[in-house]
């Protein structure tokens, strides 16, 4: 990711009834991306089941698990949009009290976007990280979604999102 540290960036979430649908949205980003219409930092597709199972992926045939690099971006991600999903792996790795703190921010709205709201049971999602010049590119590309929100993302809680998901990998090591 080549960010410069006093641009703003913004998060992009865009909710969706089916997971096919928010692939093929998912798909048109990744091709406005190959013919330059935008940059887009970082992206997943989030599904949640009727459990309240949340499943993230990269795309249909990328999964997450095959690729490291990709895991962090996703996490990122996620940690921007919903800390409370990391929570439960953050704990186990020793970074929850962290990840407990930007729970709370972003419970108080500080940051973020509700689960509920735009990741309900039984609907997809795509959360994505991008630059402000580059959003309406990355809105075009998201034409099929029910419903969807744009916030600016705080450096302070991209850093500290980095820096968690940093230590996180620094003690997977060591462990």
């Amino acid at each position: 990711m080549a960010i410069m540290i006093d641009e703003n960036l913004v998060l992009v979430v865009a909710s969706y009834i089916d997971v096919a649908t928010a692939l093929a949205d998912y798909r048109r980003i990744e091709d406005a991306e190959s013919s330059d219409d935008c940059v887009v930092e970082a992206s997943v597709v989030v599904s949640r089941g009727g459990t309240g199972r949340v499943i993230v992926s990269i795309s249909a045939d990328r999964l997450l698990r095959t690729d490291p690099l990709l895991r962090r971006d996703a996490a990122l991600v996620i940690g921007l949009f919903a800390p409370s999903l990391l929570l439960a792996s953050a704990v186990d790795i020793g970074v929850g009290p962290v990840i407990g703190d930007l729970v709370r921010r972003h419970d108080q709205g500080k940051f973020g976007a509700g689960v509920e709201e735009y990741l309900p049971r039984r609907s997809s999602a795509i959360v994505a990280i991008v630059e402000p010049q580059h959003l309406r590119g990355v809105e075009v590309a998201l034409s099929h979604a029910w419903k969807n929100m744009t916030a600016t993302i705080d450096w302070d809680d991209y850093r500290t999102v980095q820096e968690v998901l940093l230590e996180a990998d620094i003690r997977s090591v060591h462990s």
